[in-house]
């Protein structure tokens, strides 16, 4: 496997850097056998409807990577469009419509990217419909604006506004009475997209698994019928705590499945791959040399095989390390910085949490209230593909639990 990262300094620069960027993603990619995107993209593939699935699972098990993944698995026969609420909107706080606006916005930006002519009749009605509707951006429209060329400036102003302002609020009504239209505009664009590409579009919207609970249930289970809405292949991400509630049974009569993405098993026995996926993962992002074995072993073990939390350990550990004046992490380095998170953690967990979590640990299984789901959301508790029905306390977390007594 080649190394990057030449020292700790680039490997902490390095760790922690997302894959949205296409070159990133070829550089830091590391294929797994089992995968959530593997299996979407079989349904996908073989479902002639325009299908709606949901992506979930833990927190920091790799959600995105999976929707970046399915999309280039699928880029021959597909029009793939990865939208990221996060950059978009303040999450939690979208609704409904505020999703399929910025379906809409992406999807006709990635169409001018890759030079899709778009008929007339359709860029004069979208720049009509988003002039009246975005009128409280204060984003003026001129006679250009109504070819295509120019509405993608206006589009492009109108997200870069968004996205550092973030005044959602104040188009929140027009958007939500404009609902229908969107639906409409959205149905037309797709339809263009692919009569003139030959490719299906399909959409991946991410960062929805952030929602509250309450939020996520009023978007995807009162509002389900909007998001099912566009004529086109969809993946939404959602909360996992969502699957875990009685009102999904709802959501899965409009979405056709749903996929869990959970973190690798790196616990006693049958946990060679789990390991090895986790340090292929951490070579491709720094050498290996840098990391005691011992070291690196503990850490793989502690962060329960979440790949997100094992790299923001590790990369805390770069700064501990280069703090001590040492060139490489060791396992004193490691346990330091699992003592500062033990800390972190004790601060934030209640009484009431940490109860929740001391009978989990006992028995292994969920409760479904509240405290329980937000948990769930949180991190704290993981659940494992092929364990489903068994939960687990996260590792950093049981120490924390030790010190109270509760275990």
């Amino acid at each position: 496997m080649k190394m990057t990262g030449a020292g700790l300094d680039d490997a902490y620069n390095i760790l922690t850097t997302g894959l949205e960027n296409r070159k990133n993603f070829d550089r830091y990619f590391v294929f797994t056998e089992t995968s959530a995107a593997t299996e979407l993209a079989q349904r996908i593939s073989i479902d002639k409807e325009p299908s709606k699935n949901l992506l979930t699972g833990i927190k920091g098990c790799g959600k995105t990577t999976e929707l970046l993944r399915l999309l280039r698995e699928l880029d021959e026969k597909y029009f793939g469009v990865y939208i990221s609420m996060r950059s978009d909107a303040e999450v939690r706080k979208v609704s409904a419509p505020d999703i399929l606006l910025s379906g809409l916005l992406h999807l006709y930006i990635s169409a001018c990217e890759r030079n899709v002519t778009l008929s007339v009749e359709l860029v004069k009605g979208l720049a009509t419909w988003l002039q009246e509707t975005l009128v409280a951006l204060k984003i003026s429209f001129e006679e250009r604006h109504h070819e295509q060329k120019g509405l993608e400036e206006r589009v492009k102003k109108a997200m870069g506004i968004l996205k550092a302002q973030r005044p959602r609020d104040s188009i929140q009504g027009a958007i939500e009475e404009g609902k229908t239209e969107l639906t409409v505009c959205t149905g037309q664009l797709i339809a263009e997209i692919e009569a003139t590409t030959g490719k299906k579009v399909l959409l991946a919207f991410d960062d929805l698994d952030k929602l509250p609970l309450d939020r996520a249930k009023t978007i995807f289970v009162e509002n389900g019928d909007l998001l099912a809405s566009p004529n086109c292949k969809v993946v939404y991400t959602a909360p996992y705590s969502l699957i875990h509630t009685h009102d999904f049974r709802e959501v899965t009569r409009l979405f056709k499945k749903y996929v869990n993405q959970g973190p690798a098993w790196v616990h006693g026995k049958d946990a060679k791959e789990g390991i090895e996926e986790m340090k292929d993962i951490v070579a491709k992002r720094m050498s290996l040399d840098l990391l005691d074995p011992e070291a690196l072993d503990g850490l793989i073990t502690k962060t329960g095989g979440v790949a997100a939390d094992l790299l923001r350990c590790i990369s805390e550990s770069c700064i501990r390390a280069k703090t001590d004046s040492k060139d490489k992490i060791d396992s004193k380095t490691v346990d330091a910085v699992l003592d500062d998170i033990r800390k972190d953690s004790s601060r934030t967990l209640g009484a009431s949490d940490c109860t929740v979590l001391s009978t989990v640990h006992k028995n292994k299984m969920a409760d479904n209230n509240e405290a329980f789901l937000r948990l769930l959301d949180d991190g704290y508790i993981l659940e494992y593909v092929g364990e489903e029905g068994s939960y687990y306390v996260h590792p950093l977390i049981v120490p924390v639990l030790r010190d109270r007594k509760l275990i």
